[in-house]
């Protein structure tokens, strides 16, 4: 008979901070530099995250992340992001955005192509299936 049970210190392992290294199922982590999975509530990341929330100012590939502000690089099925530059699939909620815009809503100030988006305002090129846009 098996008996699963947390070790002691795993809540030590899951709020460590100032990691560097390959970070897997981390939460609460600040400043960490390499490959990042499964991990929520990270800033000042750099490097590739995957499944990834509440992350500021990442540089690199960021999927599944969702509130992200400052990034740079592609943002695959991403929400509450703001300034970020790249490609956007079926993001929500994203301001000041600049390049392909899919499936989108609550968008502003966005330049490119916005399909199927709503709620978007001061919008710069082709809108298709959008409502309550505002100054497109």
């Amino acid at each position: 008979m098996q008996v699963s049970f947390f070790p002691p210190d795993l809540f030590n392992i899951l709020y460590r901070i100032d990691i560097e290294g390959i970070n897997i199922g981390c939460l609460n982590i600040k400043q960490q530099e390499g490959l990042n999975v499964g991990c929520h509530n990270i800033e000042k990341q750099q490097g590739i995250n995957v499944g990834c929330l509440n992350i500021e100012q990442q540089e690199d590939i960021n999927v599944g992340c969702r509130n992200i502000e400052q990034q740079e690089g592609i943002n695959v099925g991403c929400h509450n992001t703001e300034q970020q530059e790249g490609i956007n699939v079926r993001c929500p909620n994203i301001e000041q955005q600049e390049d392909i815009s899919v499936g989108c809503h609550n968008i502003e100030q966005q330049e490119g192509i916005n399909e199927e988006c709503h709620n978007i305002e001061q919008q710069e090129g082709i809108n298709v299936g959008c409502h309550n846009i505002e100054q497109q």
